[in-house]
């Protein structure tokens, strides 16, 4: 990253509320021309749908709007970002279905600039066909809005998948097929026509491909 800043990360982890809920809290300071600081809350929480659900409350000032990663390194402390984001991992007993869903709100305010709504909601499952095999589909939703803007884009994935080490939702390594259909509204449109891409002046698109996906 240009210019050249450090990012200081405190984390603590581990810290149970009770048997079922632990929470977790982060500050993040940045060291720049403007500096910057952000900070975590995040709850979770076990035995929710045989997974579990992850409730996460993130803040940042200055460069430290960026939240999971660093911001600008230019903005001051008048440029602000909040962040509510909530998922569930789920399984059913029988094991033949597994997923997420998760659901997101955030709000920018640049200095001297009007405010920024993100919405986004999104869901993944998959259906188990076998030790190594699934068919995983996902489905999303986002929307942004601002002073006489209201930008839309929705999508819906089809992969099937195979997964040499299991077939639950956080076994990788994972090889996809997939197929992606997404729908966009005219305002969004109008922002997508702006850079160079294979969809000027569409409000939908597709593409397909091979995806490889692992952890370490």
């Amino acid at each position: 990253q240009e210019p050249y800043v450090n990012r200081h990360d405190l984390t603590f982890k581990g810290i149970q509320l009770n048997k079922l809920n632990e929470l977790q809290l982060g500050v993040s300071y940045v060291d720049a021309e403007h500096t910057g600081i952000a900070y975590t809350i995040e709850n979770i929480t076990q035995g929710i749908g045989n997974g579990k659900n992850t409730l996460t409350l993130q803040y940042g000032t200055g460069a430290g709007i960026g939240l999971g990663y660093t911001g600008d390194p230019e903005l001051d402390r008048e440029s602000k970002k909040w962040r509510i984001l909530d998922y569930i991992d789920w399984e059913t007993n029988s094991k033949l279905f597994n997923g997420q869903l998760q659901v997101l709100y955030q709000q920018t305010q640049l200095k001297d600039q009007d405010k920024v709504n993100w919405f986004s909601a999104g869901s993944r499952t998959a259906y188990v066909l076998n030790d190594h095999f699934k068919l995983s589909t996902e489905i999303g939703f986002d929307q942004i809005r601002s002073k006489g803007e209201n930008r839309q884009l929705s999508k819906l994935t089809i992969a099937p998948t195979y997964a040499p080490k299991g077939t639950r939702f956080y076994d990788r390594p994972e090889l996809r097929v997939y197929y992606t259909y997404a729908y966009w509204n005219d305002q969004e449109k109008v922002i997508r026509d702006l850079s160079n891409n294979e969809f000027i002046n569409q409000n939908q698109g597709s593409n397909f491909g091979l995806q490889l996906e692992y952890f370490w």
